[in-house]
């Protein structure tokens, strides 16, 4: 039996419609695509964004995967993001997650978010969005994130319903 591509899979299952654009806290995340994922490796398609700045510089991107296969709730999350290098150390993860926060609520409402033990930058930004630590778990040898040489993730389930403080904020 041939490997299918998550991407038609993804058309079957009436995912919702991306917004094009988010705008954040000097920040707009532009709709770019959705990733494929691959059913025979249970990876789950992607919506990817850019995140640009107020200039319209391309700062880097984010990802919101839906869905629950194990690859998503015990490696990579439902939620990745990456800054190019020149720009990182101004929370751009950060508020491009705020941005994408409120279509997340409405579309998944919890989600888990990973990162590797010794990301910092990463931990950081979900410690900031008020994550709730669950566990450190190994990633699976037969798992895509080990060959790229990832060995254990950090574990974090984030609430994107706005919180009562948020709301007010």
């Amino acid at each position: 039996m041939p490997a299918v591509s998550w991407f038609s899979r993804a058309m079957d299952w009436d995912l919702p419609s991306a917004p094009r654009h988010l705008r954040g806290d000097r920040i707009v995340l532009r709709y770019s695509r959705i990733l494929p994922g691959n059913l025979a490796l249970g990876l789950l398609p992607a919506y990817h964004f850019r995140i640009l700045i107020p200039s319209g510089t391309d700062v880097g991107h984010i990802n919101f995967r839906v869905g629950d296969e194990p690859h998503e709730t015990y490696v990579a999350g439902h939620i990745g993001f990456g800054i190019d290098r020149e720009f990182r150390g101004n929370r751009l993860a950060y508020r491009a997650c705020r941005a994408l926060q409120p279509w997340i609520a409405r579309v998944s409402g919890t989600v888990v978010i990973t990162c590797d033990p010794d990301n910092l930058a990463s931990k950081r930004t979900i410690e900031l969005l008020g994550a709730r630590f669950l566990n450190e778990r190994l990633v699976p040898a037969n798992d895509p994130a080990y060959a790229e040489g990832s060995r254990s993730k950090l574990r974090y389930l984030w609430n994107a319903a706005p919180q009562d403080h948020e709301a007010r904020s």
